[in-house]
């Protein structure tokens, strides 16, 4: 070996593993600047809509979904319900062939995702309030599309935050405020906020008896868990337990479900997925069956 050439070659590692750790450093702080930016733009979202609850409206912000997702906004009003979706982009928001972009990069993904919300909130409603209208709304925040005016795309009502408060004022109302209320307390239950911890869930300033009735029943609670599963032309739901058993599945297109459990679980499993969709299951009460739990 040469004089040296063990010296380079130590030192083209060096600055081949220094590259890589500058990169994922800038990677890093690219990915904070957009935290960030996001966390603006509901701010400046939430500023707008605020004092719509002097006309009626409940303004329920930031909850969470089963799927483990969360909602920036889902407002209840005398129109309706409005699931308001916060953005906050760089670029000017075009539209083209109901797809919408900033700059190069295409963001008709973000409109799907506020759809998939809807048709979320509109299945947990079908118990209560089946005609309930629920609207998408895209907020876009920011000094580039913050002042834009309203556009409809697919069904979302896509508007600069500035005039968000104007436009959800002015709309008819069909609602009264003991409905909004109700249907406010029913969303609000249904997605818990992200900031609420399991054990301010639990009342803490009612009777002892209250506090530990609540606690019993929270113990005879099953959780289940949907994931979907796509491959060629094929779609699947699959069924698991909170420890991760698989319980069964269904098929989208055919509507075949198919059990790997037995006993209770069988009969809870078999509720959940005749009535599953990809966006939700809207299992009413009644279709429920009776299964017998310990109580101590």
């Amino acid at each position: 070996m040469e004089a040296g050439q063990s010296a380079r070659e130590v030192s083209l590692r060096t600055a081949a593993a220094s590259e890589v750790l500058r990169r994922k450093a800038d990677y890093a702080a690219r990915k904070s600047a957009s935290f960030a930016l996001g966390a603006d733009g509901e701010e400046q979202v939430a500023v707008a809509i605020g004092s719509l609850t002097d006309h009626g409206w409940v303004v329920l912000s930031d909850r969470l979904t089963l799927a483990g997702g969360n909602f920036d906004f889902v407002m209840v009003g005398p129109p309706g319900v409005a699931v308001v979706d916060s953005k906050n982009w760089s670029y000017p928001v075009e539209v083209r062939n109901s797809h919408i972009y900033t700059g190069r990069f295409n963001r008709t993904k973000e409109l799907d995702h506020l759809l998939e919300q809807v048709r979320l909130i509109e299945g947990a409603l079908t118990e209560i309030a089946g005609s309930t209208v629920v609207r998408g709304v895209m907020a876009l925040a920011g000094e580039v599309n913050g002042e834009r005016s309203e556009e409809v795309v697919r069904g979302v009502r896509m508007m600069g935050a500035s005039i968000v408060h104007s436009k959800l004022e002015r709309a008819k109302g069909v609602l009264t405020s003991s409905e909004i209320d109700e249907i406010a307390r029913y969303l609000g239950e249904r997605f818990p906020s992200a900031a609420t911890s399991v054990s301010e869930m639990v009342p803490v300033g009612g009777a002892a008896n209250e506090l530990n009735s609540r606690k019993v029943a929270d113990r005879s609670f099953r959780f289940f868990y949907l994931k979907s599963w796509r491959k060629s032309g094929h779609h699947r739901l699959y069924l698991r337990s909170d420890a991760g058993a698989d319980l069964g599945w269904k098929d989208v297109n055919s509507l075949q479900v198919e059990l790997t459990c037995d006993g209770d679980d069988a009969k809870l499993a078999l509720a959940v997925l005749e009535f599953a969709t990809p966006v939700g299951v809207p299992l009413p009460s009644d279709a429920l069956p009776k299964v017998p739990i310990d109580i101590p």
